[in-house]
């Protein structure tokens, strides 16, 4: 049995240094490990992370969509009211174009 120093055990022997980061599980030194440790899975903080952004994703295109669809009204409406004036307009000129006697 080897003795380790103190600070190591509480690492699993893995202490802080530069390298490159692994992407596969840490598998110990002939210790066979469970089916559940082998397999990889979010944690709980990477979870809140990705669910806040969608969060915050979703409230972005949700504002942009209640914009756009208040500008689409009050364009609707200017272009009506513009619409409403220019009938007005051609039915005046229809009526005028048919008088026969105009009084001023």
């Amino acid at each position: 049995m080897v003795v380790q120093t103190a600070g190591i055990h509480q690492h699993r022997g893995n202490l802080s240094r530069s390298r490159p980061m692994t992407l596969t599980p840490f598998k110990s030194r002939g210790v066979k490990q469970s089916r559940r440790a082998e397999q990889s899975a979010f944690t709980l903080v990477e979870l809140m992370i990705a669910t806040s952004i969608m969060l915050m994703a979703l409230v972005g295109v949700l504002t942009v969509q209640l914009f756009g669809m208040k500008l689409f009204e009050l364009t609707r409406s200017k272009l009506g009211a513009s619409d409403d004036a220019r009938k007005a307009i051609d039915l005046l000129c229809t009526e005028i174009r048919s008088a026969k006697i105009i009084k001023i």
